[in-house]
């Protein structure tokens, strides 16, 4: 009875470990195939896991990011699928946000970055705006990219936030690639 006992809670707190360790987020499909997701990240400092893979678009708004805040997204999507994650920020106090590891380009491609300033009525200087980070996943397999929020004319910027992405791109929307390591690559570095 004790030795059931005990196999039964070491498999209760596997579960409550490993299952709260990063949550999924799966929007509805809609009729165009596109999704948008806002990810608050003074919520939860856990990774984030987003199954985007029933879209052929999706927009990752990522919110609340500040100083010493590193974002961690797993997004499983398949292929010819538009990535977008925009990123709050404001270059006028010298921090942009800059890709600093790129996806390897075979299986998701890195398309651009774009600075677009929040709409507002009067000119206001320091207002901010949205960086958006444009990717296309390209064939089925694993890769990583990295992006920092730097002052990046500094001869050795340090990063106030870092977001580690892991792509994983699957053949069809219901398909998965097998898993090739124990651990996925996504941890904190």
């Amino acid at each position: 009875m004790m030795h059931k006992l005990v196999k039964l809670t070491l498999i209760l707190v596997f579960l409550v470990k490993y299952s709260s360790s990063m949550p999924t987020i799966k929007p509805e499909l809609g009729d165009n195939s596109k999704a948008s997701i806002d990810i608050n990240t003074c919520d939860d400092s856990k990774p984030f896991q987003i199954d985007a893979s029933d879209f052929k678009q999706v927009t990752i708004n990522v919110n609340g990011l500040h100083a010493s805040t590193d974002i961690h997204m797993l997004i499983t999507t398949h292929i010819d699928t538009i990535i977008n994650i925009n990123l709050t920020g404001n270059p006028t106090t010298g921090y942009t946000h800059k890709i600093v590891e790129l996806p390897l380009e075979s299986i998701v491609k890195f398309v651009e970055s774009r600075y677009i300033p929040k709409k507002h009525k009067e000119v206001v200087l320091g207002f901010g705006g949205v960086y958006i980070f444009e990717f296309v996943s390209k064939s089925a397999g694993k890769t990583n990219a990295r992006i920092d929020y730097a002052r990046f004319f500094e001869s050795q910027p340090n990063p106030l936030s870092k977001v580690f992405i892991e792509f994983i791109v699957v053949e069809h929307a219901s398909g998965h690639i097998e898993e090739t390591n124990s651990e996925s690559k996504l941890q904190r570095q």
